[in-house]
């Protein structure tokens, strides 16, 4: 059974989702949050290092909220050696523990409403056995609800994805994007979002007016 508390945050944010154009943030991310950045899913090179995707492009291309990965494919130094695309459908580990250490000081909740695609495969039990919703993009979500910490737990097994969409009991904050993303919008207070952007360790950009929302899904593996 659902609390009230976490019903009231899913139904505020299905509402503010549902029947917006398809490629307009309004589809993605409720239009209450006038603060938003898109954060990026860092590439890895062999043995785990993490790389900007503003590393890869170097001087060729000026990175955004609007650069898609292929973009960076086509700036990326012959030089730089293998490394391999960043994760998509999901949010990479170090991108969402970053995020939920800011995001959970900017919130009173101490639970929160998590959402996972129910097309993915090897999806958990108890995933599976949750009840579902249909999302402003017509995807059918898998409903949990519990502690922020749930954010860090795997919707699959073996471990390979994260839930894509967050929704504090408050309502202070949302995370989430599609299934075809390399990438996550966060969106919050302009205090909020000020820490995610000044954040070392996180590649974030403030998402402007007109921005459109575009498939990330590019699975090409840059390596040698």
């Amino acid at each position: 059974m659902t609390t009230p508390s976490m019903s009231q945050a899913l139904d505020t944010y299905l509402r503010e989702v549902s029947g917006q154009r398809l490629g307009s943030p309004a589809s993605l991310i409720p239009q209450s949050f006038a603060h938003v950045v898109r954060v990026l899913n860092p590439a890895l090179v062999p043995g785990g290092k993490r790389l900007r995707w503003s590393d890869i492009a170097g001087d060729v291309s000026a990175i955004d909220s609007e650069t898609q990965w292929n973009d960076v494919v086509a700036a990326a130094s012959p030089d730089l050696g293998p490394y391999f695309e960043p994760d998509m459908g999901t949010i990479s580990e170090h991108v969402a523990r970053s995020l939920l250490a800011i995001l959970s000081r900017h919130t009173s909740s101490e639970e929160a409403t998590f959402l996972a695609w129910e097309g993915y495969s090897g999806l958990k039990d108890e995933v599976v056995r949750s009840p579902t919703v249909t999302a402003g993009l017509g995807r059918v979500m898998h409903v949990r609800h519990g502690a922020l910490s749930l954010a860090l737990d795997p919707i699959d097994s073996p471990p390979n994805r994260l839930a894509m969409t967050w929704l504090p009991d408050d309502g202070a904050w949302f995370v989430g994007n599609d299934i075809y993303a390399r990438s996550v919008f966060v969106g919050g207070s302009a205090e909020c979002i000020g820490a995610v952007l000044s954040h070392a360790d996180l590649e974030a950009y403030p998402v402007g007016a007109g921005y459109s929302v575009v498939p990330e899904d590019f699975p090409r593996r840059v390596a040698s």
